[in-house]
Formats: structure tokens, sequence, C-alpha cells
């Protein structure tokens, strides 16, 4: 095996590890949300990182006795579909008030 061959699989090995410990993180904060709630949205706005466009949600709810105010990001313009006032619900994570996600399933 020559040595460029061995450098290519070396590299191709730190990527599989790198995106392996990335999808490990992405599911491990997904199960630490386990409350769910409804939210409202009270605004929105189009952003555009990296080329993509994005929906930021400003989204109040009430965690306990607390009321939180927190963001959440929508992949792709969705404006007209997360109006001020609508009722969403949401998963999140009740150690971490912030760490949340529009349910689109069960909050597990």
């Amino acid at each position: 095996m020559s040595k460029n061959t061995r450098i290519v699989i070396g590299i191709l090995a730190v990527l599989v590890v790198f995106v392996g410990a990335l999808g490990y993180w992405a599911n491990a904060r997904r199960a630490k949300q386990t409350a769910a709630a409804v939210a409202t949205v009270m605004s929105a706005k189009q952003e555009e990182k990296k080329g993509t466009d994005n929906t930021i949600l400003t989204i109040s709810y009430v965690a306990g006795a607390e009321t939180v105010q927190a963001k959440a990001r929508v992949t792709g313009v969705h404006m007209a579909e997360y109006p001020a006032g609508r009722s969403i619900r949401i998963c999140y994570d009740p150690a971490n008030l912030q760490s949340l996600r529009i349910d689109d399933g069960p909050c597990s």
C-alpha cells in the first residue's frame, strides 16, 4: 500500500469518527428533550447562514411555574406558516429550557 493510500484512508477514518460524533451529540441532545409544552410564536424572521435560508422563531412557553422565551430554527423559509400568535407544540429539556425543538413526534 502506497503512502498516499494510507494518508487517504487515515483522513477518511478521521472523517467517519467526526461524523459519528456529531450524530451522537445530536441524538444525545434530542434524548434530553423529554418535556412537552405548547408555545406561542412571538415573532419570525428569515436568516441566511452558510448559504441556507432558515426561519428563526422567537417563542414563549411555560415550563413548570416559569415563563420562558427562546428561539427555534426551522430550515427553509416558513415565515407564512408561523405568524405571531400561532400555537405550536415543542419538546424541551427540563434541565436546559433553551434546548428545544418543534414537536415532530413524541418527546423522548
